[in-house]
């Protein structure tokens, strides 16, 4: 039985390795607070553990009926707006419910769409001008 016990402590640091290192922020609620569970999030969050004064949009987030629903929202990154994509899911643990929420950074897509929609934009006003 230890070599059992002892493949799954080895699996279990390996997926809080991952957890940590992973480069997005996840957070965790349990219907009253919201936790950083990883690297990313204590550093976007300032904190070791429970965001203090978590912002509105990402509260209502958490406590949205919606499983497993992904909603987009603007949290400030370093003094930066950023728009998330915000994936939730919840998990059962020791008889408690908690639900995950994985927060994906879209701003980089976000400008390369409205690049390409300004793209679009100005060839067909270009064409229009010339004709």
């Amino acid at each position: 039985m230890a070599p059992a016990l002892a493949r799954l402590h080895r699996a279990r640091q390996r997926l809080a390795a991952l957890v940590d290192h992973a480069p997005d922020p996840l957070l965790a609620f349990d219907g009253k607070a919201l936790r950083a569970v990883n690297r990313a999030a204590r550093q976007m969050f300032d904190t070791d553990d429970i965001l203090i004064a978590p912002p509105a949009a990402l509260l209502e987030a958490a406590g949205s009926t919606a499983v497993s629903a992904r909603r987009t929202l603007a949290l400030d990154r370093r003094g930066v707006a950023v728009t998330f994509s915000v994936a939730t899911v919840d998990i059962i643990e020791d008889d408690a419910m908690s639900r995950l929420m994985w927060l994906i950074d879209i701003q980089a897509e976000l400008r390369a769409a409205e690049s390409a929609t300004l793209r679009q934009m100005l060839e067909v006003l270009g064409h229009e001008i010339m004709n």
